[in-house]
């Protein structure tokens, strides 16, 4: 069969890649950054762009539960902290299983708006 231009032999396995879809720089502007704000505003994310949790009949079954505790938990934190890196220089990303995790352990500084904890 032919798929998107490229001939696919009978046999062979075809899987999407969320790490290449969410590094897509016409789906997202400055993909390789960590910019959680792009979600913010009441869009939600296309769901053929956005596979946090991979899909199809494998997809996680705690996906949904998920979302939903993060959206409480990360509305909360945003609502009553700030966090800020340890240093100007970007840290690098490395890919652990099928997901992408800081290289470096993303060191941060966690500051309640208006002071500082520590």
């Amino acid at each position: 069969m032919e798929l998107a231009g490229h001939l696919v032999g009978a046999g062979t396995l075809v899987v999407v890649a969320p790490l290449l879809v969410h590094r897509h720089p016409e789906l997202y502007s400055s993909p390789a950054a960590f910019v959680p704000e792009r979600f913010i505003g009441g869009s939600v994310p296309n769901p053929a762009t956005w596979i946090p949790f991979g899909g199809g009949t494998r997809r996680c079954l705690g996906a949904e539960l998920a979302l939903a505790e993060l959206e409480i938990v990360l509305s909360e934190l945003v609502a009553a902290f700030t966090l800020e890196p340890t240093d100007a220089r970007g840290e690098r990303a490395r890919l652990a299983g099928t997901v992408l995790v800081p290289a470096r352990g993303a060191t941060a500084v966690l500051s309640r708006r208006g002071a500082a904890i520590g």
